[in-house]
This record gives C-alpha cells, sequence and structure tokens, in this order.
C-alpha cells in the first residue's frame, strides 16, 4: 500500500533535513519513469544516506544516484523542473549500469513563467501523492485509448468542439461525464450525457449544458459489430475567458512531454498530462 500524501511529505522532508545546506530550492528534477532498485544519495554515491527512488518522485541538485543488482531492462527516466530531459539510463545489460549518475549542482533557469512552473510543481505534487483524480483510467484485460485535452465551453445548442481531441477516434455513440474521484460512487442522473461521433461529418458534439470542468470520455457503443475499445479521453472544459491561457499553457506542456518518447513509458506521460490538467482546473476555480 502506497503512503499517505502526509507520509510522502515527512519522507521528502527527511531527504531535504539530512543533506546538509540543501532545501527545498534546490529540487531539480522529478522520477518519470522506473524499473529496478535506483537509490539516490546526497553529495556523492559514498553516502550513508542512501534514499531508494520512486516515480514521481523529487529529486534534488548535487546528488548522485546508483543502482542495487541492475538487471537488463531496468531503466530511469528523470525529468527537470521545466520538463526537459535531465536523465535517461537504460540498462541494456548489468555491466552498463555500474557507473553512477550525477546531477547537476544547480537546476536550469530555463523557466515558462510563473504562473505556470507553479502548475507544474502542483501537478509533481499530486502525482507524488497518488490522488486519485490523477490515476490513469484503468481497465483488466485492456489497453485503453488515452487523450488529454482543452476545449471551450460551448455558447450555444450545448456544442463542444472536439477536433484535436478525437478525430482518431472510431465511430460510435460515446458518453461524456463530469469526472470524479473514482472512489466516490455517487453520480447524479444529471452527470451523463451521450452523443454520437463521425469525424467524418463533424467535429462537434451535443454534451448539454455543461459548466467549466474536467470531464471524461468514453466509447458506449462502436458503429457496426466490431468490438469496441476502451477509449478514456480526459478534457478541461473552459469558459471563454480561461479558455486562450489554458489551452496555450496545456500545449506548451504537451510538446515539453512529447519529448519524452523513448524514455518515458506512454502511460506515464498521460498520467502527467491529467494531474497538469487537474491542477489547472483547480486553479481556475479557485480564482474566480
Amino acid at each position: 500500500m502506497s503512503p499517505s500524501i502526509p507520509a510522502r511529505s515527512l519522507i521528502l522532508l527527511a531527504m531535504l533535513m539530512m543533506a546538509p545546506g540543501v532545501g527545498a530550492q534546490d529540487r531539480i528534477g522529478h522520477v518519470v519513469d522506473i524499473k529496478g532498485e535506483w537509490y539516490f544519495y546526497p553529495g556523492s554515491a559514498e553516502s550513508s544516506e542512501a534514499h531508494k527512488l520512486s516515480k514521481w518522485q523529487d529529486v534534488l541538485a548535487g546528488g548522485v544516484i546508483r543502482i542495487k543488482l541492475p538487471s537488463a531492462g531496468d531503466y530511469i527516466t528523470i525529468v527537470d523542473v521545466h520538463l526537459n530531459m535531465l536523465v535517461d539510463k537504460k540498462c541494456d545489460s548489468p555491466n552498463s549500469c555500474n557507473q553512477p549518475i550525477f546531477l547537476p549542482r544547480a537546476a536550469s533557469e530555463n523557466g515558462v513563467s510563473t504562473e505556470l512552473d507553479s502548475l507544474l510543481d502542483r501537478a509533481w505534487a499530486l502525482l507524488w501523492g497518488e490522488s486519485p483524480t490523477a490515476s490513469l483510467y484503468r481497465v483488466r484485460g485492456a489497453t485503453p485509448v488515452l487523450n488529454e485535452g482543452v476545449a471551450l465551453l460551448p455558447h450555444e445548442h450545448g456544442k463542444i468542439d472536439l477536433a484535436g481531441l478525437m478525430t482518431n477516434m472510431p465511430k460510435g455513440r460515446y458518453l461524456i461525464t463530469a469526472h470524479h474521484d473514482p472512489a466516490d460512487r455517487k453520480m447524479s442522473a444529471g452527470d451523463a450525457n451521450t452523443f454520437d461521433w463521425d469525424p467524418s461529418v463533424s467535429t462537434t458534439a451535443s454534451i448539454g449544458n455543461r459548466p467549466p470542468g474536467i470531464y471524461e470520455i468514453s466509447l458506449l457503443q462502436p458503429e457496426g459489430d466490431v468490438p469496441g475499445e476502451r477509449i478514456s479521453v480526459r478534457v478541461l472544459i473552459c469558459s471563454p475567458i480561461d479558455y486562450p491561457e489554458t489551452a496555450a499553457s496545456f500545449e506548451r506542456v504537451r510538446s515539453q512531454t512529447a519529448t519524452w518518447v523513448g524514455a518515458a513509458s506512454p502511460d506515464a506521460t498521460h498520467e502527467f498530462l491529467r494531474a497538469f490538467l487537474t491542477q489547472a482546473a483547480t486553479a481556475k476555480t479557485t480564482t474566480q
């Protein structure tokens, strides 16, 4: 069982306290994907203060990373605080991972904006806490087709443009629901709407009278007799005032995560994008 959010916070705090002269401002990146027993050493690889790394965990400037008992196929992927690739290490053979990984002694100053950096920080914190709202849509026995994006709240007739999100999705009837914590089974009758999707005819869909927020779109009934795929589209629907800035921020983040291809799993990228959408939605709610 994963530690609770407070427990994880205490673990990180302990790491910070045990590393002399290291504070929150020295956070240099985050573990995006990992396989194997990788350890973080503050200061040097000879330090006795080894901390086993986990997915989404912060890593600190000037530290050293080593793997214990490496096996072929082990790997670790770390991006910096601005989503640039920092470490992409794959163990093609056990001996290929014997050398320590030395982290830079200072974080990159290549920030995007104060507001966007704040959203990124909150997205990492959400993932590290393993909140259900950041989790992927998972189903047994099938790998879902996933996508994320931002859409504009309909002005009239309850129609939303889904061109950028669903152009490649199969024709059929889809269900759209307000995105809830999966642990919360309560859902009002007004939460769900269905719409027919055929991008060769139209890329808009009627979704009813919806307020801004996070929504989940899934395939309800495929066209014809072809078995349906498991599809999960996570969309943040924004008001006309919030849409331009929110859509631009999301596209910048998605463009940056595209550079993770081959280093991080697609699941990791989708999880991060969904956490970012959750924090973007929360930020707009708290400022209104």
